[in-house]
């Protein structure tokens, strides 16, 4: 497996150069699932997204998927993907149900060499930033690590399912190559930079994965690699191979590899957009869902408010694989607006997430005007469209302080707001809403 060190991660280099371009890789990661009950009383993640001992609240992402559809999840303590055991002195360990590292995927593979061994690990991992399991350090990466015993010095090539890559000036001895490359560590709770590391699509074991895993943990022969060869009988680079100097003679190679992961038992969906529309005509959500392609065949949504019983709701519109619903909120809007949606694909179980909701702005104006006749003065000029016409608009870009803006003249005209006579102009304006909503826009600055 691809234990490591505590902190060891902290020490790579990201090597960027180390991915190929334009391969198909991992598409899409899911929604986060939350490190708190927020609310006790209705919870906001239904099995499967309950995911670790006791709770299933991580901090993690449900799952990631990959450009052929394939969808992974954590499996804290299962003994076909790879986790940490639980520190049982760590509240937050013992929460999630593993230690300070569990994967979505793992491929490993080793060979004899004639100095020891080569070790290739390809894993894409969660860990947390402070080492220890914490609430709000949470991160995941992808990784590939190639680690080769050498016998001679010289420049070695490496290949592996996702690439290839040269090692000059390589030392003979253990460890002569020593190769990590970390894609991915970013801000504890942005997940989406692991999409741009090379593993995907997840390589399976081609024969003997237990149902529901794609792979048993043991070496076997895998498929998956998108990158042509025409040194393996697959057709592709499902291999590990490495050539040594050159006129050595020296090369070993390998295509039993070890693949771990858990497939996900649900609809891989995230909520993109779930806003509220209060007006004299009354109150409605606004809800769009988008799903990863491929979109499983069947996969058809529902979406409803919280009082009414599972099962009920408006059937979602589906385009391509984007899909739309507007619920009413007959009663009026509630003091915590919120949506249930849930996705059903035939023969897996049916995913519930539920989302706030929020007033909808939309800026359509932020406008710098040059002044004539005084080079250095500007009009700001901004105007804001709101689905809670209840609601007052502050502006804000040029100050510290929040401007209110001016109400609609009449039914669909905009909300409005002049600055004169900016030294220089805002880069951005943010427009917020005494409901919470913001959204921020670049200014436009515009020359007479």
């Amino acid at each position: 497996m691809l234990k490591k060190g505590r902190f060891l991660w902290l020490t790579v280099v990201l090597l960027l150069a180390f991915a190929q371009p334009g391969l198909p890789a991992l598409s899409a990661v899911g929604p986060v699932v939350p490190d708190a009950d927020g609310d006790p009383l209705t919870p906001p993640w239904a099995p499967p997204f309950q995911l670790g001992a006791p709770t299933g609240f991580n901090g993690f992402p449900v799952w990631y998927r990959d450009s052929l559809g394939q969808t992974l999840v954590l499996a804290p303590g299962n003994p076909l993907v790879f986790s940490d055991p639980v520190d049982p002195l760590n509240p937050f360990s013992v929460q999630v149900g593993f230690g300070g590292e569990a994967m979505y995927w793992t491929g490993d593979a080793t060979m004899p060499t004639s100095a020891g061994t080569a070790d290739l690990g390809m894993a894409l991992e969660c860990t947390f930033n402070t080492g220890d399991p914490a609430p709000g350090e949470q991160i995941v990466f992808a990784r590939i690590r190639i680690r080769i015993d050498t016998p001679i010095p010289g420049t070695y090539t490496v290949f592996h399912p996702y690439g290839a890559k040269t090692f000059s000036d390589v030392p003979a001895g253990i460890r002569g190559i020593n190769d990590t490359s970390d894609i991915g560590i970013g801000a504890p709770g942005d997940f989406t930079g692991a999409l741009n590391g090379q593993i995907g699509p997840f390589l399976r074991q081609v024969t003997g994965a237990p149902p529901g895993y794609i792979g048993d943990g043991l070496p076997a022969l895998v498929t998956g690699s998108p990158i042509p060869s025409a040194l393996h009988p697959s057709g592709f680079q499902n291999f590990f191979r490495v050539e040594g100097p050159p006129g050595s003679g020296l090369v070993w190679e390998t295509d039993q590899i070890a693949v771990g992961g858990k497939f996900y038992d649900g609809t891989p969906y995230n909520i993109t957009r779930a806003t509220y529309n209060r007006s004299a005509a009354g109150v409605f959500a606004d809800v769009f869902v988008t799903v990863p392609p491929p979109v499983p065949a069947g996969t058809a949504f529902r979406v409803r408010r919280p009082d009414q019983p599972a099962g009920s709701g408006v059937l979602m519109t589906r385009s391509q694989n984007q899909y739309y619903a507007r619920v009413n909120f007959p009663a009026g809007l509630p003091a915590n607006p919120t949506v249930v949606c849930t996705g059903t694909t035939p023969g897996f179980t049916p995913t519930v997430q539920s989302s706030s909701l929020v007033a909808g702005i939309f800026i359509t104006k932020a406008e710098a005007t040059l002044i004539t006749g005084r080079p250095n003065r500007y009009n700001l000029n901004i105007e804001a469209f709101s689905t809670d016409v209840q609601a007052a608009l502050t502006a804000t870009g040029w100050s510290a302080a929040k401007v209110p803006m001016i109400p609609p003249a009449a039914p669909g005209a905009p909300w409005t707001l002049r600055v004169a006579g900016l030294a220089i102009p805002p880069a951005t304006v943010t427009v917020q809403s005494a409901a919470g909503q913001g959204v921020q826009s670049n200014v436009m600055v515009v020359l007479p």
